[in-house]
């Protein structure tokens, strides 16, 4: 049985459940048919290094793994995964909300991060205007 963990935390990210987010069910298996993994062969477990791979396949489609650098954040679409790393074993999970992973018990208002430096903004518009000057 191939580690499909990331195929699934995308269909999780992009097909999102109210109940039960942890079950892979006919539905979700239906969707993660959408994704193009095969083309320039996608392997699993996904190594970082084919993340890219992954993304040139599924144009609107990006992936950030935290702690793997890439130039891709304009796309239509962007999921965000936290590498959980023991030795050889790596596993990948969804970052549901990026806001609640970074702020801080103490911060009573959600915070927009910007995800080429994790720079945080109390407004979506403020974000917007950083991120031409962040992209440069």
């Amino acid at each position: 049985m191939k580690n499909e963990v990331v195929k699934w935390c995308i269909t999780r990210a992009m097909y999102p459940k109210e109940r039960d987010q942890q079950l892979i069910d006919k539905t979700l298996r239906e969707k993660s048919k959408e994704f193009n993994c095969v083309g320039r062969s996608v392997t699993f477990p996904v190594p970082l290094k084919e993340i890219d791979r992954f993304e040139k396949q599924n144009h609107t489609i990006s992936v950030d793994v935290l702690g793997y650098e890439r130039d891709i954040y304009n796309r239509e679409k962007n999921v965000s995964l936290l590498l959980i790393s023991d030795g050889e074993k790596n596993n990948h999970c969804w970052i549901k909300n990026f806001s609640r992973l970074l702020s801080s018990q103490t911060v009573q208002h959600a915070r927009h991060y910007c995800l080429r430096c994790l720079n945080g903004f109390t407004s979506p518009q403020s974000l917007d205007k950083y991120k031409d000057y962040c992209g440069q």
